[in-house]
């Protein structure tokens, strides 16, 4: 285990969280979707958003953290 695992496991929590948003937001694309569907799916592209902007710059503690330990 290094410096950076922690910042691997966001990035993995990251790509977990696009796979079920991907899913999720499969209905709102469909032909047959409904207003009630899009609402949805558009709050959960603004939900995942900020979680993404949020992992971010969880991760960008951490490098710079990784840098001032280089020092």
């Amino acid at each position: 285990m290094d410096r950076l695992d922690s910042a691997r496991e966001i990035v993995v929590e990251v790509i977990a969280g696009l796979e079920d948003a991907i899913e999720a937001l499969m209905s709102a694309q469909a032909p047959g979707s409904t207003h009630r569907d899009i609402s949805e799916s558009s709050e959960l592209i603004r939900s995942l958003s900020n979680s993404l902007i949020q992992h971010a710059q969880a991760i960008e503690n951490i490098l710079k953290q990784t840098i001032r330990d280089d020092d």
